[in-house]
């Protein structure tokens, strides 16, 4: 009985773990998930680094920098340079350069100048295109319309709908002057995204914005076939040349234009500051000490020390000594009188009993705490009416 019963719960329990993976294989699906990492190394600092990529599958020539020119890399005809920094920031020599760049037949892509600078802003760069400055828009989106695939098979309504329309550039435009003569244009009444223009044996774009060909934006494959037609003229002949942060302008220019508000308010700051903690024009003779706390303390318990051990008479000379001084600065004949003689000249003086005023002058009796205490008290009073 005791093996069967074992043979018997083995099998039950191998039958619920067969049960239990069967359920494990059928409700279970394994699927790849795809986790997106945070960037790391170039991805990091250049917004152009999934456009890099790109171009270099692409198989074309690339070459990403901070900067607008290297000397390891010149430009030469036929390269094209996408420019993500504002043209505005640009000095006359820079400008020139890229134009003669152009001019040789490269191409050339940029942003347009931002709002904050003036209508009358000059832009060596953009000089004589006619490009007005930037403007930013609120949800007015530029529509591209691209086909969707259709497998075969599919519902007739959904083979409909196979042309649908894509928002493009919903937050950016510029405006073009009347003087403006570009050779391929698209915008509408907000403005313009797009404007190619012809300059000597090459092209310049100018583009609302340049956020599509950042690693964000380009994800979007409607942003990749956009960038791909702003590299068209170029493709497959020279270098692209991608450049993400330009020469910055020199410091003082920059504190000039945006931070001279900044400035003022603290060299007001500072200036309080040192007026609040420079030294006052006062007296000559410097302020005597506060008392303090722990000197009080100590001159207390020196008192008692004294008193306690039999010399009270010492308290009560130095007490009648500073009453003596203090009389000696108002009355010195009175202070150099002695005995009976003084204490009369006293009472006329202060109004108190010429008996009670010999009796604090004269030095209290040894141990005799109720003789020092009375003393004490009269040689005070002396001290507030002389």
């Amino acid at each position: 009985m005791t093996r069967g019963k074992g043979i018997a719960i083995g099998l039950v329990a191998a039958t619920a773990i067969g049960l239990l993976i069967a359920w494990a294989v059928y409700a279970f699906e394994r699927k790849t998930v795809d986790i997106p990492l945070p960037p790391k190394g170039e991805a990091v600092y250049n917004p152009l680094y999934a456009l890099k990529i790109a171009l270099v599958n692409d198989r074309q020539r690339v070459h990403s920098r901070p900067y607008l020119f290297d000397d390891k890399h010149p430009l030469q005809a036929g390269d094209t340079v996408l420019m993500l920094a504002d043209p505005a920031r640009l000095s006359r020599r820079e400008s020139d350069a890229l134009r003669a760049h152009v001019a040789r037949g490269g191409h050339l892509v940029v942003q347009p100048p931002v709002a904050l600078l003036d209508d009358d802003a000059d832009v060596p760069l953009l000089e004589g295109f006619g490009v007005g400055k930037h403007a930013f828009i609120d949800d007015v989106c530029m529509q591209m319309t691209a086909k969707r695939d259709v497998p075969e098979g599919a519902d007739p309504m959904e083979a409909l709908q196979g042309i649908f329309e894509r928002g493009l550039l919903c937050d950016d435009r510029f405006a073009l002057y009347e003087d403006a003569e570009p050779t391929i244009e698209w915008g509408d009444k907000e403005g313009y995204a797009f404007a190619r223009f012809r300059h000597g044996a090459g092209t310049i774009d100018v583009v609302a914005t340049l956020d599509p060909a950042r690693n964000a934006g380009l994800r979007r494959d409607y942003n990749a076939a956009l960038v791909r037609q702003l590299l068209q003229p170029n493709w497959g002949r020279g270098t692209f040349h991608l450049v993400y942060a330009s020469q910055m302008p020199p410091l003082w220019r920059l504190m000039a234009e945006y931070a001279w508000q900044a400035l003022l308010a603290l060299a007001l700051a500072v200036a309080a500051w040192l007026w609040m903690r420079m030294q006052r024009f006062g007296p000559r003779l410097p302020a005597p000490p506060e008392a303090r706390r722990s000197l009080l303390e100590h001159v207390q318990a020196t008192g008692d020390h004294l008193y306690r051990y039999g010399r009270a008479h010492l308290l009560h000379a130095a007490l009648r000594a500073h009453v003596l001084a203090k009389l000696r600065r108002k009355d010195a004949v009175a202070a150099a009188l002695e005995g009976d003689v003084q204490a009369e000249v006293l009472a006329k003086r202060t109004g108190l009993p010429a008996a009670d005023i010999a009796d604090a002058l004269r030095s209290p009796r040894p141990f005799d705490a109720k003789d020092f205490r009375y003393r004490i008290a009269r040689l005070i009073a002396l001290g507030r009416h002389t």
